[in-house]
């Protein structure tokens, strides 16, 4: 019985990644001209963002955001609405790009409850 050597090992995986990637070399070039082809995206990257910014307005508003706050929202809905518009450049950009306006989104919606916070530690100390 042979014993196996570290030599042999790598050369044994230096084959079986050789082959890996020749094998995906083949199936990406019969995919078509990579070049002239629109990136797939995944559904869920897509803005599903109301017709409306007047009707969002009022909504943000209900949940307590200030009128500035409310314009401000409007205006991160209505970048993303034009950015997603424009042709794409990467397969990547419009996840992270998405990841971005969601970032935004999020400082938005915590002001509110950052407001109610201070003035219930406010209140605390008048007593």
């Amino acid at each position: 019985m042979d014993d196996v050597t570290r030599r042999a090992m790598l050369r044994a995986t230096g084959v079986a990644g050789v082959l890996a990637m020749v094998g995906a070399t083949t199936a990406a070039s019969g995919a078509g001209d990579p070049a002239n082809a629109e990136p797939e995206q995944e559904p869920e990257a897509k803005p599903n963002l109301p017709p409306f910014p007047e009707a969002d307005k009022k909504r943000v508003m209900t949940c307590g955001f200030t009128e500035a706050e409310a314009n401000c929202w409007n205006a991160v809905n209505e970048a993303c609405t034009q950015y997603f518009n424009l042709p794409k450049l990467h397969v990547m950009d419009d996840h992270e790009l998405a990841h971005a306006f969601h970032v935004l989104q999020y400082r938005l919606m915590m002001r509110p409850a950052y407001r109610q916070y201070q003035a219930l530690v406010a209140a605390e100390k008048k007593k």
